[in-house]
């Protein structure tokens, strides 16, 4: 996170998964004019944004069944809340290690997030960028190698070896 930080260019944010709930828990601020505003203890449901659905990605098959048996809220008409939709998504991101949101909980953000294991492997967090659109660029690949980066080496921190 240091080495995104640093540049000042990014907002990161780290998020634990709290029942079936995503929360800041840590904001690294973009120094940029134009920016992304979150607070610390700020909760989502996992089905919206890119951190909640990394979390919910790796959580245990019984929560995320509950989580697609309830109702899933929306936030804009890009929140995905059909079970379906949204089971086929989860897939995706275990198979390329980072979720994408676009203007999924508010209008015009985009976001990118990577799965943070502990000593064992197992995801306890998610470690998000997100940016305006306006300023995002025409491919995001950079942006996910380089979130993706940055969580593996913060898990490195945790004592993940993998």
């Amino acid at each position: 996170t240091q080495q995104l930080a640093q540049r000042r260019i990014r907002h990161l944010q780290l998020l634990l998964r709290d029942g079936l709930e995503s929360v800041t828990v840590a904001i690294w601020d973009s120094t940029h004019e134009l920016r992304i505003h979150h607070q610390i203890g700020r909760r989502r449901p996992l089905n919206a944004g890119a951190s909640g659905k990394v979390l919910l990605a790796w959580a245990e098959p019984e929560l995320q069944a509950a989580v697609l048996a309830d109702i899933l809220p929306r936030f804009t008409p890009r929140t995905t809340s059909d079970p379906a939709a949204l089971r086929a998504q989860l897939e995706g991101i275990r198979a390329s290690g980072y979720a994408l949101s676009l203007s999924e909980v508010p209008h015009d953000v985009v976001a990118i997030a990577a799965p943070v294991r502990d000593t064992t492997g197992r995801v306890v967090a998610s470690l998000s960028m997100s940016l305006p659109q306006s300023r995002a660029p025409r491919s995001l690949d950079e942006l996910a190698l380089a979130i993706r980066a940055e969580a593996m080496a913060l898990s490195g921190e945790l004592g993940w070896r993998g």
